[in-house]
């Protein structure tokens, strides 16, 4: 909820507690760092990398965090993820 509601204090608050970025939740299973990538999210895609989510490994129905950050077409959103060890 705290990445829904783009509240980053409660968002660290959370992954300092023990939260699992990757964990998949909702109705389809998304994993919760995905989320940022698909809204184009920057600062929360920094967090979730700071709190060591690897983007070049996270994966949801077969595609990448890469993958759907290609399909948005947002330049500056594949910047911050190829600048963490993916390769554009």
């Amino acid at each position: 909820h705290a990445l829904q509601n783009h509240d980053l204090s409660a968002a660290r608050r959370l992954l300092a507690l023990g939260a699992q970025p990757e964990f998949p939740v909702g109705p389809i299973g998304m994993p919760v760092a995905l989320m940022p990538v698909m809204e184009g999210n920057l600062d929360e895609i920094r967090l979730m990398q700071h709190s060591g989510v690897d983007y070049s490994r996270l994966r949801f129905r077969g595609a990448t965090a890469l993958d759907y950050a290609k399909q948005s077409g947002n330049k500056e959103l594949l910047n911050v993820l190829g600048r963490h060890g993916t390769i554009l």
